[in-house]
């Protein structure tokens, strides 16, 4: 787990005062009829802190989304979708600030209790397999590899997906600097059907790429996470030799097409940044895990 942090020293993060949501979106219908296909098994990347699920969303999804961003937000100059149904990307540009990341994006935000209810249901069936639900549901939770057991306490009492669902662009030269990720305050549409929303708030952080490195569609743009906080300062510079020793913790998650990744959030977040984009455009689809108020 990630060391907390001192009360006393200030911790860079991203800025989300300028983003804008109220907007009402027709989804393609790829996304509206999504189901995961159901192989899908969660990949620990850094066990109780970072998870990766390689095929979440299907390669057509990926690119029906994309097209779907370019041709009907305000990227399109000649889109007819009226305003109000239009997503709408505005370029971020934070240089270095104190309490703040540096960065450089583009990025729209909309609320949709649907889609992230939907998302959540798809995403339930990967993280509480029916298989560790039946071992805790007869109290044999010790007859789970430690593995999944631990998956298992991470994820069973996530009550939803944050309906504040972000889209990223990051075109070359674009990135997200060094920062870590807060817990907000967030309340979910239950799966029971009912409309009386349930607080909590959000102690994990949904990324899904819908371009990838390792299909030629963007050059950097990878997720770097530094468990150790003094490599922050030397990964990619003096620290080359401990890198390739194996002596580094340093992990770095490239983006693949469709991909899942998981990371905790909040006090327990590991520092992090998403690297310059060299070549090619990559794009983020952006939500929380939403648990109970503590």
């Amino acid at each position: 787990m990630a060391k907390k942090p001192s009360k006393s020293v200030s911790k860079p993060k991203p800025n989300i005062k300028s983003e804008s949501c109220s907007v009402s979106i027709d989804w393609p219908k790829s996304l509206s009829e999504f189901k995961v296909n159901s192989y899908q098994q969660i990949e620990t990347v850094v066990s109780g802190m970072i998870y990766v699920l390689p095929h979440f969303f299907s390669p057509k999804l990926c690119d029906d989304l994309i097209r779907f961003f370019e041709t009907t937000s305000n990227l399109n100059e000649n889109s007819r979708v009226p305003s109000k149904n239009k997503l709408n990307f505005t370029t971020t540009e934070m240089p270095p600030k104190k309490d703040y990341a540096a960065r450089v994006n583009d990025r729209a935000m909309v609320e949709d209790a649907r889609l992230a209810r939907l998302l959540w249901i798809q995403l339930k069936s990967c993280l509480l397999s029916e298989n560790t639900s039946e071992y805790f549901n007869n109290d044999n939770e010790e007859e789970l590899p430690n593995e999944e057991r631990e998956q298992r306490e991470n994820f069973q009492d996530c009550i939803g997906l944050n309906d504040n669902l972000r889209i990223y662009r990051y075109i070359p030269g674009h990135y997200f600097g060094q920062h870590y990720d807060e817990s907000v305050k967030a309340s979910v549409l239950p799966l029971d059907g009912t409309q009386v929303r349930k607080s909590g708030e959000t102690h994990w952080t949904l990324l899904i790429y819908l371009t990838g490195e390792t299909e030629g569609e963007v050059s950097g743009g990878g997720t770097i996470f530094y468990p150790n906080e003094h490599e922050a300062a030397t990964y990619g510079k003096t620290n080359r030799t401990s890198q390739s020793s194996g002596k580094s913790s340093v992990v770095h998650v490239k983006t693949q097409k469709g991909m899942l990744l998981l990371h905790k959030h909040g006090d327990d977040c590991f520092l992090h940044e998403g690297e310059k984009v060299t070549g090619g455009v990559k794009w983020i689809f952006r939500s929380d895990l939403v648990y109970p108020l503590t």
